[in-house]
């Protein structure tokens, strides 16, 4: 079974992609010349702190994590460059480190927010939710969250939203949010001309919120060429979304994304979204407080070794938190979202509804 976090963690993205392309030091971020196309200047960047590149250059567009930054430099597939990453006997190694990049200064995450944090998120939120409110039915956004079964109610409900990437920055000038601000809690980066744009640009925005209001801000991609279909916010320390407004006293399901927390939301359940499979120590132990939690795990297509990673979060999530129940979804419906989309969801839920509120004993 590949691991990827470990792979990742030996193999810091800066360090690959260095073995390549010289980089040079800018801010929280990496420049160098593109090795994906005739680059005659520096429209290429890393990102150290969140492991992903990107180029700029409008004939190329090329992102994504270590991973696929291998795949594309050696035209291989995501196993054979594990297995690269990897350093496998038998797999083609990575060209020597001749010199390593600068030290990058990646500013601390943010697990407080202070009142002009909370100002920045609470601006772009707004700016955000508004921009999607006054698109036609017919956008490709709102297209979208039809397609995920979320109604124009539901989009106020949630507050979601999108970002453009040209509202933001105007608004933040006449409202008196300061660009270092916005920086700060990763609203917006560097370019390489010494500019700035939003990072969250042509992305659904999914907010979180606590008592004191947004408290983050997610993105997913609409674009199938995008290698990360959702990006945080590089500022703030990514939460389990909704625990801060949830009820521990409460059921509480626990799943992977977002959008199958808006299916069961929508029908009165309370629900936590982990926004991937990682829910190990101290983050596990946010969930302490709640008596009678229910995972469930995702339907993913099985590894080489017939074992799916959903069913291995779930057990991991099981033994971090010590407590909960799994329920399972039926074996062709890949997660919540796809059987709320597929019609069958009312009906799956009727099915274990009697024994949802028992006593775990």
């Amino acid at each position: 079974m590949v691991d990827k976090e470990e792979i990742r963690r030996r193999n810091p993205i800066e360090d690959v992609v260095a073995r390549f392309v010289t980089l040079r030091g800018s801010g929280k971020s990496l420049t160098g010349k593109c090795p994906f196309h005739d680059d005659s200047r520096a429209s290429f960047v890393v990102w150290p702190d969140i492991g992903y590149f990107r180029c700029y250059a409008g004939s190329c567009g090329v992102e994504g994590d270590v991973f696929t930054f291998v795949e594309l430099m050696y035209k291989v597939d995501f196993r054979e460059a594990c297995r690269i990453l990897g350093g496998e006997q038998d797999a083609r190694p990575l060209p020597k480190l001749t010199k390593r990049p600068p030290k990058v200064e990646s500013g601390p995450m943010l697990s407080e927010l202070g009142p002009k944090e909370r100002q920045a998120l609470g601006l772009a939120h707004r700016v955000y939710h508004s921009r999607l409110m006054s698109m036609r039915a017919n956008s490709k956004p709102r297209r979208y969250l039809a397609e995920r079964c979320l109604t124009v109610d539901d989009v106020r409900r949630f507050g979601i939203g999108y970002c453009t990437g040209k509202d933001l920055l105007p608004a933040a000038s006449f409202a008196g949010v300061s660009i270092p601000t916005l920086q700060t809690v990763g609203l917006v980066v560097e370019t390489p001309e010494g500019g700035w744009r939003e990072w969250l640009a042509h992305r659904v925005i999914l907010p979180d919120r606590d008592p004191k209001g947004v408290s983050y801000l997610m993105g997913r991609a609409l674009s199938p060429r995008a290698t990360l279909k959702y990006l945080g916010l590089k500022g703030v320390t990514k939460p389990i979304m909704g625990l801060d407004s949830a009820d521990p006293k409460r059921v509480t399901v626990v799943l992977e994304g977002i959008f199958c927390a808006y299916s069961l939301r929508r029908r009165g359940l309370q629900t936590l979204a982990v926004m991937g499979t990682a829910l190990r120590g101290a983050r596990a132990q946010q969930l302490q407080p709640f008596g009678n939690i229910i995972f469930v795990p995702q339907n993913d297509e099985p590894d080489e070794d017939g074992v799916r990673a959903g069913d291995q979060a779930v057990d991991v999530w099981c033994q971090e938190v010590g407590k909960g129940r799994v329920v399972r979804l039926p074996e062709s419906i890949k997660d919540v979202n796809d059987l709320d989309q597929a019609g069958g969801l009312d009906d799956w839920l009727r099915t274990w509804a009697t024994w949802l509120y028992r006593d775990r004993s």
